[in-house]
């Protein structure tokens, strides 16, 4: 797999939302039950993909408080 872009429309992580290519925002939260395929330098974060800054912040908040983040 060359690139890690998912197939077919992306969807916020916190709604569900289909997100037009382009209007995503991404981001990083800690998350210990993540493993990276190809780079272990990047284990314990987990990618977002919201449909707004506010989404992405609601996103990173509720991992913050999950055990492990």
């Amino acid at each position: 797999m060359d690139s890690e872009k998912p197939e077919g429309p992306q969807l916020c992580g916190w709604c569900g939302m289909g997100i037009h290519d382009g209007m995503e925002v991404h981001g990083m939260a800690p998350d210990s039950s993540v493993t990276h395929a190809s780079d272990p330098a990047r284990d314990g974060q987990r990618f977002l993909t919201s449909c707004s800054r506010e989404h992405l912040a609601a996103l990173q908040e509720h991992y913050r408080h999950r055990p492990g983040g």
